[in-house]
């Protein structure tokens, strides 16, 4: 997903819809490898084609949806990769989502976030006061809720580190393929495509195949060309 204005939330997971309590069943689960999600800076309501719908924003797992995340993408293409949060977890009406992140259910592996705002939990249930969401990524251990998990190889890169280069084409255009080396602004590797991508197929189940790159495509393998609309032009958020 590629976002100039006019867009909301690559993601929004949702298990039981607002007012409800968040542990209603049957529960939903996402499943998803090789997504790439482009967020721009863009706020509702501004922009050249506003929204009236809400901030331009990453994956948002609330509601006590659970999910897996693995190989995937997640960034922005303004020029500072400026950016609202690009990975978020919400205890809405209930702890049922960040419970999800603490006892393995919900799984991340093998994900590179670089934007600006990387990383938020929000509505933190009292019972999950502490959480940690970029310790969570890394595996935990941090705290006593946020234990020890099976989540490895996520890459998290903000701050004096970007703007980096992860598409290709650069910030502050409409690139979407993954570039082949994926480097800060320091031109230092962050993600090494050759040894930590997560082999879903093997892993997970035969509704994937063995990945060979970070996100949804790249020069090597651009399936969208000739028939996907809106990734040509000039990036005008």
């Amino acid at each position: 997903m590629l976002h100039t204005s006019g867009s909301n939330r690559c993601i929004e997971g949702d298990n039981t819809g607002g007012n409800r309590g968040d542990g209603i069943t049957p529960t939903t689960k996402l499943r998803i490898s090789n997504l790439t999600c482009i967020t721009s800076s863009i706020d509702e309501n501004g922009g050249t084609n506003p929204t009236g719908k809400g901030d331009s924003e990453g994956p948002l797992f609330r509601e006590g949806a659970y999910f897996e995340i693995y190989n995937s993408l997640i960034t922005s293409n303004d020029p500072m990769m400026a950016s609202n949060e690009c990975f978020e977890l919400d205890d809405s009406e209930g702890p049922q989502t960040i419970d999800a992140a603490q006892d393995g259910t919900s799984i991340a592996i093998s994900n590179l976030i670089m934007c600006s705002e990387a990383t938020k939990a929000t509505g933190v249930d009292p019972l999950n006061a502490g959480f940690d969401l970029n310790d969570w990524l890394a595996g935990g251990g941090v705290n006593a809720q946020t234990p020890p998990n099976s989540n490895a190889d996520n890459v998290v890169v903000t701050g004096a580190n970007i703007p980096g280069a992860v598409i290709d084409g650069g910030v502050g255009t409409r690139g979407y393929l993954t570039a082949a080396s994926l480097e800060d602004i320091n031109m230092a590797v962050v993600f090494d495509q050759a040894t930590q991508l997560y082999d879903v197929e093997a892993n997970v189940g035969g509704i994937f195949e063995t990945p060979t790159y970070l996100g949804g495509a790249n020069a090597g393998d651009d399936w969208l060309a000739g028939w996907a609309v809106g990734f040509s032009g000039l990036l005008t958020p």
